[in-house]
C-alpha cells in the first residue's frame, strides 16, 4: 500500500524548519518532558510518603500524575530516539507502544480531570465529601478507556508511523491527498 505523506511532516521535524529551529523544537520537547515526569513523581512520592496528604483529591492527582507520566515519558523518549537514532522512531512495534501509552495516558487524564472538578464543586459548593460511587464511575470509565486502546493496538489501528510534530506516531490511518485522485 502507497502512501502519499508529502503534506506531513518529515521524522526531522518539519519540512521547511531550519536546523536551529528543529535544535529548539528537541530541547523544548525534552526540557518539557522530563519536567512533566519529575512533577509526576514528585507528586506521587509525597502521596505515598506523606500521611496527612492523602485525601481523595491527592488520590485523583495522583492518577493523573500516572496519566501524565504516560504522555510524557513516551514524548520524551520518542524525542531522544530521534535526535540520536531516527530509523529506531519508525520501527512499528515502538511507534504502536508510544501510540497506546499516550492515547491511554490523555484519554485517562481527561476523565480524572473532569472527576476532580467534581469532586471540588461538591466539596466546596455543596460542603460535603463526595459519594464513593463517583470514584467507582471514574475507575469504570478508566478501564473501559484502557480495553478499548488494548483492542486498538491489538488490531493493529495504533501506532501509525506517521510523525505528528513532535515525532509522535498516533493512529494508523491512510491518509489520501485530495489533490493526488
Amino acid at each position: 500500500m502507497s502512501r502519499n505523506t508529502s503534506h506531513i511532516p518529515s521524522h526531522h521535524g518539519y519540512r521547511n524548519d531550519s536546523r536551529a529551529e528543529e535544535n529548539l523544537r528537541s530541547v523544548l520537547i525534552i526540557t518539557c518532558s522530563t519536567c512533566s515526569v519529575i512533577g509526576a513523581c514528585v507528586i506521587i512520592a509525597s502521596f505515598l510518603l506523606v500521611r496527612s496528604v492523602r485525601t481523595a483529591s491527592r488520590c485523583i492527582v495522583v492518577i493523573m500524575a500516572i496519566a501524565d507520566i504516560m504522555v510524557a515519558l513516551p514524548a520524551l523518549i520518542s524525542e531522544i530516539i530521534s535526535v540520536t537514532d531516527n530509523k529506531a522512531l519508525t520501527t512499528h512495534q515502538l511507534c504502536k507502544i508510544q501510540s497506546f501509552l499516550t492515547t491511554v495516558g490523555a484519554q485517562v487524564s481527561m476523565i480524572w480531570t473532569a472527576g476532580l472538578a467534581q469532586h471540588m464543586f461538591i466539596l466546596v459548593a455543596c460542603r460535603k465529601e463526595a459519594v464513593k460511587g463517583g470514584f467507582v464511575i471514574l475507575t469504570v470509565l478508566t478501564l473501559g478507556v484502557t480495553a478499548e486502546n488494548v483492542y486498538l493496538y491489538c488490531v493493529d489501528i495504533l501506532g501509525g508511523a506517521e510523525i505528528v510534530g513532535i515525532r509522535w506516531c498516533w493512529i494508523n490511518i491512510t491518509i489520501k491527498d485530495p489533490d493526488c485522485g
